[in-house]
């Protein structure tokens, strides 16, 4: 009776184990598949981010070229302001001068 009390505490045992090393396994998959996932996450929001970094830097970039043309153009106007009073002036002395 012995003998076979103790055969049955084993495979008892035994079958108990196994479904724990089951179980285990199963964990360490889902976990595994959850890790995968997560740094799948984490890769598009990394993405996600480089873009609007991407998008801001050329904003950025952007509004510089337009502050740089708007000076352009400023300098641009400014000249032919100046040339235009040069002429101006210049006409006055003829005309100065044409009546004396």
């Amino acid at each position: 009776v012995d003998a076979n009390a103790d055969a049955k505490v084993q495979k008892a045992v035994a079958k108990s184990s196994k479904k724990k090393s089951t179980a285990t396994r199963k964990a360490k998959e889902a976990k595994s598949k959850a890790d995968a996932k997560a740094a799948k996450a984490d890769a598009k929001a990394d993405k996600v981010d480089a873009k609007a970094d991407a998008k801001a830097d050329q904003a950025i970039v952007d509004a510089g070229t337009k502050s740089d043309k708007v000076k352009v153009d400023a300098k641009a106007d400014k000249a032919k302001t100046e040339s235009a009073a040069v002429k101006a002036a210049g006409k006055a002395d003829v005309k100065a001068a044409a009546t004396k």
